[in-house]
């Protein structure tokens, strides 16, 4: 019937409890499917298929697949083998950002940063209820409370670990001989180059076989660490979780 219709897409996608961040593309294919979904299920009696004229709830849905797009967007640039702290701290602030920038846009009925609920409202020519509207500034402040509990301003006594150059002075927490190795560090004209052209892990990794670096090295490392090694073994997991299936055979 999509396909007879001229459907950009011709199925519906399934959501699972395992993989909540698949809501927000079920959401967005229902509303990419909406007219094809409603004249299918005319000839159908289903209970909930009122759910689909419905200006209020359709509204509150297409929200729901912005936000749990974007929060999908958010989650998968934490995932690689070269993600690490400081990744993270730069994208939660951007997030948080992005919460404050969203709550006053819809404070001002301005309703670009949600694509899904902005296309809906304009190509039915209809406007935004205003008890909705609250709704959803509210629970983009509740977002926004949330993340600011969960994910608080990490402090900057590692960031040397980013740019070996920004530590100027001696700090309580570092002793004397790693001071001076990451003094000797910034000091060499090869190791700041090899420093600009791999990664992160790489760079201070390829330290830890050097004695001479190694206690430092190895601190940059527990920080780095943290974060690739939960992915790999998600991604380790899920790879023998498959082998469980019908794709076993």
């Amino acid at each position: 019937m999509c396909e007879d219709m001229g459907s950009q897409r011709t199925a519906l996608l399934l959501h699972t409890e395992v993989r909540w961040l698949s809501r927000g593309k079920v959401l967005v294919r229902l509303f990419e499917l909406l007219h094809e979904l409603s004249a299918n299920l005319m000839d159908h009696k289903f209970q909930l298929s009122d759910r689909l004229t419905d200006f209020l709830w359709l509204s509150r849905v297409a929200y729901l697949a912005d936000i749990f797009t974007k929060l999908n967007e958010v989650n998968l640039s934490l995932q690689g083998k070269n993600v690490n702290i400081f990744n993270a701290k730069d994208k939660i602030l951007s997030l948080s950002r992005k919460l404050q920038f969203w709550i006053s846009s819809v404070g001002r009925n301005d309703l670009d940063c949600l694509p899904t609920l902005n296309d809906f409202l304009e190509e039915n020519g209809y406007k935004l209820d205003e008890d909705i509207r609250s709704d959803i500034a509210d629970h983009l402040r509740d977002l926004y409370t949330n993340i600011i509990k969960y994910f608080p301003n990490i402090n900057d006594n590692n960031n040397w670990i980013r740019n070996p150059l920004s530590l100027t002075e001696k700090s309580v927490s570092f002793s004397t001989q790693d001071y001076e190795n990451l003094i000797e560090i910034t000091s060499d004209g090869q190791l700041i180059q090899k420093f600009k052209e791999v990664s992160l892990i790489t760079f201070w990794s390829d330290l830890c076989q050097s004695q001479e670096y190694s206690s430092l090295s190895r601190r940059a490392v527990r920080q780095l660490l943290p974060f690739a090694s939960t992915y790999l073994y998600e991604t380790g997991f899920s790879n023998y979780a498959a082998m469980k299936t019908k794709y076993r055979n």
